[in-house]
Parts: C-alpha cells; sequence; structure tokens
C-alpha cells in the first residue's frame, strides 16, 4: 500500500504505520523528525547528527514508525546502512543496523520487534547473506538470533604525556616514525595507506578507500579528534581514529587502531604523543590522560599489560539471513562425516526452516541442496555463525 507520496511506501501494523524510505525516497519531511529523536536518545553532538543526515542519511534505508504522519512525527526508527564488505576473496553490498530506537514514553509495545522483523525479511528479499550491528547489550538482540561474532577487551590506559620523538635505531641508522594528518596526505601517500591497511586484514571487514577514510576523519572532528597516520620513512606503519571528550577527566576513545605488526609499539607511541600533544594544545591544565581502547587485539604485549579498568564487550553480532550461504562456506569439523545432513530452524525467517545435505569440499564452497530426509543433527543459527566466523575473524568497527 502507498502512502499520499508515492516515494514513501506504507506498511499496515497492528500499533502504527511502518514507512520504509530508501535512496529514491523524498526523505526532506522525515529528516528533522529522525535526526530529532537520534538526538535526544542516543545524545550525540548536534555537528555529529547533522554530518550523517548530510552523508549516510542520503543512501541509507530507514524503517519508521510514526504516530501522525502528516506531521511526520517519529516515534521509533531503525537505520540500514550500505557498506561495501570484503569476506576473504568476496565482495558484498551489505546493510549494517544502527539506529535502533523509541521514544522514552512509547518503549515496551514491541515497536522494536516491529522494524526488526521487517527488516530482515527486507535484507533477505534484496539478496543479503546477513546483516549485522554493534550492539549496546547483546541481550538486546541474542531472542532476535543475532550472534556474538568479535569480542575484545575493553580497557583503559594513561596516555604518554612526554612530548619526544619516537625513533627507531637499525644498526648505525635512525629511523624517526613520523605522524601526519589524514587531511595532510599527498594522493600517493593516500593511495599506499588504503593499500596498507586492507593488507592487515583478513577475515571479514571494510575496505577502507580514501572516501571512507575521509568521511571516517569528517566523524572524528565531530568530537574534536581526527584520523592520524603514522609513517617510517616513505611507507605506513599505524593509523587511529580517536574522539575525545573532555569530562571529570580528558578521556580519548579509539575508534579504529592499526598497528604494523613489527612496528607497533613505536608507532602505537608515536600516534599516542601526537594525540597528547594536540589535546594538551586545546585543554592546557590536562595533568592526564586516558585512553579508552576497544580492539586490544591490535596491541603489542608489553602495551596491553599496562591496561586497567578491563571489560570484555562485543564489538560485533551478525544475523543470517541466508543459511545456505552460510553452510556453503561451513568448515568441516572433526566429527563430522564428509557428507552431513543437517535440520536448522530459524523461527523469524521460516524460509531457513529445513534440512540440508552438505558435501564438504576442503578448499573450495560446499555442495548444499535441501534434503527430504530428516536427521537428528540439528544446527542451530547460533552454531552454524560461531563455526563460519571461526575461519572469518570480524572487523567492522563502524561507528554509524
Amino acid at each position: 500500500m502507498k502512502a499520499e507520496n508515492k516515494d514513501k511506501e506504507e506498511i499496515k501494523m497492528q500499533s502504527l504505520p511502518m514507512f520504509y524510505l530508501d535512496q529514491n525516497s523524498d526523505k526532506s519531511e522525515w529528516k528533522a523528525g529522525c535526526s530529532d529523536l537520534w538526538q535526544r536518545v542516543f545524545l550525540d553532538r548536534p555537528e555529529f547528527v547533522e554530518l550523517y543526515m548530510q552523508s549516510t542519511w542520503l543512501h541509507n534505508q530507514v524503517l519508521l514508525l510514526s504516530s501522525d504522519h502528516k506531521k511526520h512525527t517519529v516515534v521509533s526508527m531503525l537505520h540500514m546502512n550500505p557498506y561495501t564488505v570484503q569476506i576473504q576473496d568476496e565482495s558484498y553490498l551489505l546493510h549494517y543496523i544502527v539506529g535502533v530506537c523509541t521514544e522514552e514514553k512509547d518503549r515496551g509495545k514491541g515497536y522494536m520487534r516491529e522494524l526488526l522483523l521487517e527488516a530482515l525479511h527486507r535484507l533477505r528479499a534484496q539478496g543479503e547473506p546477513f546483516t549485522y550491528l554493534m550492539p549496546a547489550a547483546t541481550a538486546i538482540y541474542t531472542p532476535y538470533d543475532f550472534v556474538p561474532v568479535a569480542q575484545a577487551d575493553q580497557m583503559t590506559v594513561p596516555l604518554p604525556m612526554r612530548k619526544e620523538e619516537e625513533c627507531l635505531t637499525a644498526g648505525k641508522t635512525a629511523k624517526k616514525i613520523r605522524v601526519q594528518s589524514l587531511s595532510e596526505l599527498s594522493e600517493t601517500q593516500m593511495t599506499l595507506l588504503e593499500r596498507w591497511i586492507d593488507g592487515q586484514r583478513k577475515g571479514m571487514y571494510i575496505p577502507h578507500n580514501a572516501a571512507y577514510l575521509r568521511l571516517q576523519d569528517a566523524w572524528m572532528h565531530t568530537y574534536e579528534g581526527e584520523v592520524l597516520t603514522a609513517w617510517c620513512e616513505q611507507e605506513p606503519v599505524g593509523m587511529t581514529a580517536y574522539l575525545w571528550e573532555q569530562g571529570e577527566e580528558v578521556a580519548v576513545e579509539f575508534t579504529e587502531l592499526i598497528l604494523d605488526p613489527l612496528l607497533g609499539e613505536h608507532s602505537y607511541r608515536a600516534l599516542c604523543r601526537r594525540i597528547t600533544e594536540d589535546i594538551v594544545r586545546q585543554a592546557p591544565e590536562t595533568e592526564r590522560l586516558l585512553a579508552r581502547l576497544d580492539e586490544t587485539w591490535t596491541l603489542p604485549e608489553n602495551i596491553q599489560a599496562e591496561g586497567y579498568d578491563r571489560e570484555q564487550v562485543c564489538m560485533t553480532m551478525i544475523r543470517p539471513l541466508d543459511v545456505t550461504w552460510f553452510l556453503e562456506r561451513l568448515p568441516k569439523q572433526d566429527s563430522w562425516e564428509p557428507i552431513m545432513t543437517f535440520a536448522i530452524e530459524d523461527p523469524l525467517l521460516t524460509e531457513n526452516t529445513g534440512c540440508y545435505e552438505v558435501t564438504f569440499h576442503p578448499k573450495g564452497k560446499n555442495r548444499v541442496q535441501r534434503s527430504k530426509n530428516k536427521t537428528k543433527n540439528c544446527l542451530s543459527l547460533q552454531s552454524l555463525v560461531q563455526y563460519w566466523s571461526e575461519k572469518n575473524p570480524v572487523y567492522a568497527p563502524e561507528l554509524v
């Protein structure tokens, strides 16, 4: 059923009318309502929200519930933001679920469930094998069969307040680690940086092209941060995206940190000292600077040892949309036969429910076909994703 504006599709629900917006829709009339709800719920800065509306919002998909569509009043919403995702040697356009929120007075009415179910069906119909998100709490999304795939120790470490240069001594030659802002890089350096970052990743990750990095830099600037790069001679050896806020204590949050395996300690310290200098210039009274790190697996051992206030957090959860895609890439377990039949139940996407015969291939994709034979070998969605992620480490630290 169509709403008054032909660019908006209205879906009748028992509770409130649901509207679907995509890159071909006229989103302008809903922009204010979505911006206001985002800012009230997530408490992001107006500059951050406005940048979102000027960039990602223009080409994403949005589901929203409205109590008064003539006034474009938004009660609950869910955003599906497109990213090109690299998974081993395959590339996919997938949608990242973010911005799931409801007006405080309207919570507990099942609105989030309505939006999530509609999103899952739409993304499956678009041919996407799975969707993913960064959870505020895993308990919110496990009832919808989202599976944790990326765990990390979140820790707080003191940043060095010294200002000396970071140098490497190799024989008689001293090599200095040079730190540059992303905005200072030449096109040649940007190309080198793109290739270097992608060379540090395996499994599932978002390729960092120039457009991605520049937008990431813009996000950081809304919170007085930026994207910094570290270089040894003409080669990149480190990169970080950080933002900071001044509260009771000045704290820096690293949203991304990538370090050369061999020069990690040196590039990390050089980046931290540059950040320290920048922040002290803006807040001269700073005597102690703390950094929150979500991606501790990138740090050298001696840096990790300095951490305190450790807490394990879930960075990413995945929800399968097409179980056949996962079965084709399922690594054979030692206790399994070369040909196995699995029973899979998906209560939310019932198209996935059924029995599947899997012929394992050690080097390529498995052969998968539906089977009419019943089996006691039940494979849960959680196990399916976890087996897959063992061979495909997930790295997707997207803010929005």
